[in-house]
């Protein structure tokens, strides 16, 4: 029950830390330092004072109970924290070293007498339970040792899978603080009875004899001075390099199964799990030998090769949670399980070799039985200090200058010499010293040997079940050419090229690209200015901006592009700045090199509790809710803290990331966010984009269609929008997807995401391995006909008067065809006519061939002919072989029928190359009967290779109707609209009607002078 609840307060309380003092690797080893810095001393302290104690179970129950109730106290302390590291940052900001010396004595102020009391608890059951003849101190230190960390192993899966998720932060303190209460009582009440029960033994006049020596006591040993130096330096040494691996392995795990909540749970359990294991085994065995430094050495010895193996099988992982996949469906619990299976695959093996060191240690340096607790106390005291000193070494030494693989390597290394010193003070022989010598040389030799990992492979984020089913199913694993990786302090960065496609990764998820990923990144940086120059027309007035997440730089390069005066940007990882100043300089602007722009390496949430300076506007741009730490990015509590830096008339931007999540734990975010900000719109990134971009203020805010054309005077911000997919302030209007008034009824009876009850940190992991078997449909549901909302036309204004808002309308009608929004492009349609637009403009007719399909669908004939509605006489007679001409009629007949999937699969049958020669009529009857069968993607596949030749297109203009309906079915609307529009041109009748009918058309399409917006080809 210690243990259990020991793990629970260490992680219920270095998450309260971090989420004050911010989640960088300096400020969460300075929080886990102080709490085993706590630990040592405790154990330290009890040491020297428990082989004194006449009553040790008095004493335990009393450091029990006085964690349980300092635990009480512990959140109402914290409340006052976040003042207290603004007050430092206000002080000693200019100092980094000033002021993590003032966190890490703000942080012992908090932790020091709750983990004092833990770490005294060890050597105070260590003296009790020792017996008298002590025959037993290794073995009885090592199984109380090994108790306690399985206690531990439950206390983390219980607090990472049911506390924490289900009933919150600070239920779950008050649930460890409860059981420590309980322990406390119980030992108190057993303690009485024990003496009670002593009290009448002594009455009724019972003589107790000392225990007689087991039959299998351990075989005499008396440790020189020098071996015992010798081993309780070998047991810091370990701690530190235990420590090192431990980091090492999280970080390389967490690329292979993810950097959820859950991923560093099961990470954790598995290291746990070993290290009980370890000290189990290895204490009933270390009573049976009388030369347990030779049983040190060889330990050491093999947790060397267990590293090693851990090594060799890394990069492996990925290909065997491929090959886990591929045998039966897994539900997300059984997923969960894969992923703990091969975490312990890596780090079991060297764990369960680490956990034997501890009753090794005591069996050497454990002298008498009147100094038991004190020798069990400095040796654990010891080995805990050293386990500090390996969390700081592993953070800002091994990995940023070493790296992951030669990390590792370098623990298996110091482990060997570890093993070899220890050899020699067993028994200085020369074959000994010439043994020690030549190991470390061996394990260097092993070590060059050994293959250096696939790193494509290692980093290919398969936690996304997603990408490792697609891959199951293709039976094909595309690898791309890495050309960037960097371990550095906060995560692992990759950079990756596909063709022409780069991608940025941190711990293997992709968070930036070149590619699809760049509207979406460029326009999170300007939607929210786009709003703040339409409600400030005062020119003059240049907005501070402040940028949260730095990624490939698009964001913050696309910021300055605006006329700022100046723009903060924070990044918690440096290699992610140097990755992006060096692979996206072609479309990030090279932010890094403006003089308006300074780059803040930190943690995002922790600047904004820094300073009281105001921001015009404040872009969040963090990475999928589902990663632990991003996920304090999405509660309610740090919102807060960015509305309280915001300027009573800012913007504020935030992008969340809903690919791969339910609607349910969507309209938590929304839910959460509009608590923060009523006033928020919701746009979506880009069309059929699950990412959307959330804009608010602090007062109402209109859509104001003249007041937002004003972006679109500068020519360089105007090409930075078109960059973005945005060409006119109706295409700004037309990506909403929810207005102010609408997001509570969407979002009515969903919970708010907090910082106690962080629901989307331990929900979305979920989804996201969840989400190849529940694909939830909220794509087709904002994109159908019958979506309720985003019906902004009451936030509408400056539409202008007369014709100029028929005019306004049309182009918004247009624009919302152009992305996907068909029916409110009928409504704005229906609109323009009432406020005066005639019949028959070009955007109706749009509107009308857009139409969604039906069994009466308009029929294009493929090429003019009289007397054939098809059009199928009037094409070129195709070449093909003389056999297949049969099969030919045969389509024809199928096509004459409208029997589509018969004429579709008699030329399914035929070789491609039979289609490939057969001349461009046949690539287009193929491609009008994939449109028919409804297979739009192969549809489009087929006829847009047509549109290379100009002249073709223009004898067989069905190419730009079939093309155009395809692509609108497949999601490519603004293609479609292009292609429809064009296909209009090309069939209108040259009548003097028409011409002024097209004229008018081109009229109502054309831009205001002061606002350019999109024009038909």
């Amino acid at each position: 029950m210690s243990g259990a609840s020991g793990l629970v307060f260490e992680a219920v309380w270095t998450r309260e830390l971090t989420l004050v003092f911010g989640s960088t690797a300096l400020a969460m080893s300075t929080v886990l330092s102080v709490f085993m810095g706590g630990l040592a001393l405790g154990s330290w302290l009890a040491g020297r004072l428990v082989d004194r104690l006449g009553d040790r179970l008095r004493a335990y129950a009393l450091a029990e109970a006085g964690v349980g109730i300092y635990a009480l106290v512990v959140p109402l302390v914290l409340g006052g924290y976040p003042a207290l590291n603004a007050a430092m940052y206000r002080v000693l900001g200019g100092s980094a070293v000033g002021l993590s010396l003032a966190r890490f004595i703000a942080a012992a102020l908090l932790l020091l007498i709750p983990t004092t009391l833990m770490g005294a608890t060890l050597p105070i059951l260590s003296r009790h339970f020792v017996r008298d003849d002590g025959s037993s101190v290794a073995g009885t230190v090592g199984r109380l040792y090994a108790i306690n960390t399985f206690g531990a192993v439950v206390g983390t899966f219980i607090g990472g899978f049911v506390l924490l998720p289900g009933a919150g932060v600070r239920a779950t303190n008050y649930a460890a603080a409860a059981t420590n209460l309980v322990l406390a009582g119980a030992v108190w009440l057993a303690r009485r009875r024990l003496a009670a029960q002593k009290r009448q033994d002594d009455d009724d006049g019972v003589v107790i004899l000392p225990p007689a020596p087991a039959a299998n006591a351990a075989p005499v040993f008396l440790a020189t001075p020098l071996q015992r130096r010798m081993a309780l330096i070998a047991f810091a040494l370990s701690g530190a390099i235990a420590m090192v691996d431990q980091v090492l392995w999280t970080r390389a795990l967490a690329i292979i199964i993810g950097s959820s909540v859950y991923s560093f749970t099961l990470i954790l359990l598995a290291f746990l799990v070993g290290l009980a294991g370890g000290a189990a085994i290895l204490s009933r065995l270390t009573a049976r030998t009388s030369r347990p430094m030779e049983w040190l050495a060889g330990v050491h010895l093999a947790t060397a090769a267990m590293i090693g193996l851990s090594y060799l099988v890394m990069d492996k992982l990925p290909s065997a949670f491929l090959a886990l996949l591929r045998g039966g469906q897994f539900s997300v619990d059984g997923i969960i399980f894969c992923q703990f299976l091969l975490a312990a695959l890596a780090v079991l093996p060297a764990t369960l070799c680490m956990g034997g060191v501890l009753p090794l240690t005591v069996r050497v340096v454990a002298g008498s039985l009147e100094s038991v607790g004190r020798d069990v106390g400095t040796a654990y005291s010891i080995n805990t200090l050293g386990a500090i000193l390996g969390s700081f070494a592993a953070g800002f030494i091994v990995l940023p200058i070493a790296g992951l693989q030669l990390g590792l390597g370098i623990g298996a290394l110091l482990t060997v010499a570890l093993a070899g010193a220890l050899l020699v003070a067993a028994e200085p022989r020369p074959r000994r010293i010439i043994a020690a010598v030549l190991l470390p040389l061996v394990a260097v030799a092993a070590m060059r040997a050994l293959p250096r990992w696939s790193l494509a492979h290692f980093s290919a984020g398969l936690f996304r079940v997603s990408i490792a089913k697609d891959i199951i199913a293709s039976n094909k694993w595309a690898l791309p050419e890495l050309v960037y990786y960097h371990d550095g302090i906060a995560t692992t960065v990759s950079v990756e090229r596909w063709s022409k496609t780069v991608a940025l990764k941190n711990n293997g998820k992709v968070d930036a690209s070149n590619g699809d990923d760049m509207s979406t990144q460029i326009m999170v940086g300007l939607m929210p200015f786009t709003f703040w120059n339409a409600a400030h027309p005062d020119t003059t007035r240049k907005p501070r901006a402040a940028v949260i997440g730095f990624g490939s730089g698009v964001t913050i390069g696309a910021v300055t592009q605006y006329p700022i005066e100046h723009a903060d940007v924070v990044e918690l990882e440096p290699a992610v700045v140097t990755a992006g100043a060096k692979y996206f300089a072609p479309w990030n602007h090279q932010p890094e090199k403006n003089p308006r722009v300074k780059v803040i390496i930190g943690d995002g949430r922790n600047f904004l509790t820094q300073a009281s300076d105001k921001y015009d506007v404040i872009v969040s741009e963090p990475s999928n809710p589902w990663i632990t730490g991003v996920s304090n990015l999405f509660t309610v509590d740090y919102w807060r803290l960015a509305r309280g830096r915001l300027a009573d008339d800012g913007v504020f931007c935030q992008w969340a990331q809903l690919y791969e999540m339910s609607s349910k734990n969507i309209k938590i975010i929304l839910r959460s966010f509009a608590e923060v900000f009523p006033y928020t719109y919701v746009f979506s990134a880009e069309d059929l984009s699950s990412d959307v971009i959330l804009v608010a203020t602090n007062h109402p805010l209109p859509l104001d269609v003249a007041a937002l054309s004003r972006n679109f005077i500068d020519p360089t911000l105007r090409a930075e929008l078109k960059r973005g997919g945005v060409e006119s302030a109706e295409d700004i209007v037309a990506y909403l997807l929810l207005t102010p008034d609408e997001i509570p009824a969407f979002t009515a009876g969903s919970p708010l995401n907090t910082d106690d009850e962080a629901i989307i940190e331990f929900a979305a992991p979920r989804d996201l391995l969840g989400s190849t078997r529940t694909a939830d449909p909220y794509l087709a549901r904002v994109y159908a006909s019958e979506w309720p909302y985003g019906r902004f036309d009451r936030y509408l204004v400056g539409l202008g008067d007369g014709d100029e808002k028929w005019k306004t309308e049309l182009r918004l009608a247009r624009s919302l065809l152009a992305h996907g929004k068909r029916a409110a492009a009928e409504r704005f349609l229906r609109a323009a006519k009432r406020h005066g637009a005639t019949p028959g403009t070009r955007v109706q007719k749009l509107i009308e061939l857009m139409g969604e399909r039906a069994p009466d669908d308009r029929e294009e004939p493929l090429a003019i002919a009289e007397d054939d509605p098809t059009g199928l006489s009037a094409l070129d007679p195709p070449k093909l072989p003389e056999s297949a001409q049969g099969d030919y009629l045969g389509v024809e007949r199928g096509v004459r029928a409208r029997a589509w999937a018969h004429a579709l699969m008699a030329m399914k049958k035929w070789p491609e190359k039979w289609i490939d020669e057969g001349g461009p009529d046949l690539e287009l009857l193929l491609g009008y009967l994939l449109y028919k069968a409804e297979l739009e993607d192969d549809a489009v596949d087929r006829l847009k290779p047509l549109m290379d030749d100009a002249v073709y297109v223009k004898r067989r203009p069905a190419v730009l109707y079939y093309l155009a309906r395809a692509e609108y079915g497949n999601g490519m609307f603004e293609a479609a609209v292009r292609n429809m529009d064009r296909y209009l041109e090309a069939t209108a009748a040259p009548t003097a009607a028409t011409a002024a009918t097209t004229a008018a058309a081109t009229k109502t399409a054309a831009p205001a002078p002061a606002a350019p917006t999109k024009t038909a080809p």
